[in-house]
This record gives structure tokens, C-alpha cells and sequence, in this order.
């Protein structure tokens, strides 16, 4: 755990990615708990940032699972137990895809995934949000039956 002192004179506590454990906490559970609080935080500030910056509202996961009635328990289980959120704009749905330094072959296994849902091509497009041009030409190349836009993010964390 790291802290600062701010203009005013208040600390404030940044949580290291092993805090948990720096600060002694009793319990090895949430030591390891706390260990990836810093990636949540982070992830949750990217999708305020992003809602903010496009005018939208997430979807929760139960009215986009409605739109994909017909598929197979399989291929929905694939989709459902990623971080992914969705959004809709103009009656298509999107799903954005957050690069935590993920790998290509997990952006393309996620690609797969979602080609696999009834009417997709026509009914859903795949945002993935990277944060360099480096990323973003690489995943540009990645092919599948649905539609991919590939947006490179202007701020870091």
C-alpha cells in the first residue's frame, strides 16, 4: 500500500497489487482478494471513461441474454462468463472488449465465441478498446462472422 499526502494535507491509499498482504491482514482469502483490487478499480474507471465519452448505458446481462434466446447453452456460456459489457445505440447491440493486455488469441477466441450466437451478423458489433497503435493493428487483422471496431483509447491509467 502506498499513500500520498494532497495539497490539503489528507493522505490518500493506493492499494499495490499485493496490499493485502502489506497490510498484514489476517485472513490469506482476503489478502488474495485484495491483491487484483488494483485491476478492478481500473477496469471500472475504463468503462465509466468510455460510457461517458460515447453518451451510453451498459446494458445489464439479463436483457441482452433475452436477444439470444435460440442459441445453444454452450455457445451462451462462452459469451456470458467473460467481463464483457453491452451496449446498445440505433437497435444494434455491442459488446465491448477492455484490453487488460490480453492476448490475441484470447480477442479472437472471444471473436469465435460470439460469431457462434444466432443473428449476429447483421445484429451485433464487437468494440474492442486497446491502448496502443501497436494493438490495435493486430487485432484489426483478426477475422470472424461478426462485426469488429477496433478503437484505441486517447487516455492511460
Amino acid at each position: 500500500m502506498k499513500s500520498y499526502r494532497l495539497a490539503n494535507g489528507k493522505l490518500f491509499y493506493c492499494l499495490t497489487p499485493k496490499g493485502g498482504e502489506e497490510i498484514d491482514l489476517p485472513d490469506a482469502w482476503h489478502s488474495s482478494r485484495y491483491r487484483f483490487a488494483r485491476s478492478t478499480v481500473i477496469n471500472q474507471l475504463i468503462l465509466t471513461d468510455f460510457a461517458l465519452a460515447m453518451g451510453i448505458e451498459y446494458l445489464p446481462r439479463e436483457k441482452v441474454l433475452e436477444r439470444f434466446m435460440e442459441a445453444k447453452y454452450s455457445d451462451l456460456r462462452r459469451v456470458f462468463r467473460s467481463n464483457d459489457v453491452f451496449y446498445e445505440k440505433d437497435g444494434v447491440l455491442y459488446v465491448l472488449i477492455i484490453d487488460n493486455q490480453l492476448s490475441l488469441k484470447y480477442f479472437s477466441e472471444r471473436i469465435r465465441a460470439y460469431s457462434k450466437l444466432p443473428g449476429t451478423r447483421e445484429n451485433i458489433v464487437i468494440v474492442i478498446l486497446v491502448f496502443s497503435d501497436t494493438k490495435k493493428s493486430q487485432v484489426v487483422k483478426l477475422a470472424g462472422g461478426v462485426k469488429i471496431k477496433v478503437l484505441k483509447a486517447s487516455w492511460k491509467y
